[in-house]
């Protein structure tokens, strides 16, 4: 039998990969719920009023992100460019 899933699951999905936070970290940091995620995978439908805390978290972790490598520094030779 297949799971019907919340539309929030692919773009939890997308943040755990761009973002390299595990599932259970996700879950706490967002709702407290370390099982969020798994249970999202395995058909959980959230109330509207959860799906709005995910969501906060998602825009507060991905303006983070996006300061994070604004801010990131520069390459100043093409050595470092290489690396960067």
């Amino acid at each position: 039998m297949e799971h019907k899933h919340d539309p929030v699951l692919p773009i939890v999905e997308a943040i755990l990969a761009r973002e390299n936070i595990t599932p259970t970290a996700f879950g706490m940091k967002s709702i407290g719920d370390p099982r969020l995620v798994s249970d999202l995978r395995n058909g959980r439908e959230l109330r509207s009023s959860t799906r709005d805390r995910v969501f906060d978290f998602i825009r507060q972790i991905s303006s983070e992100s996006l300061i994070a490598h604004t801010l990131r520094p520069r390459p100043t030779s093409r050595k470092e460019a290489a690396h960067a």
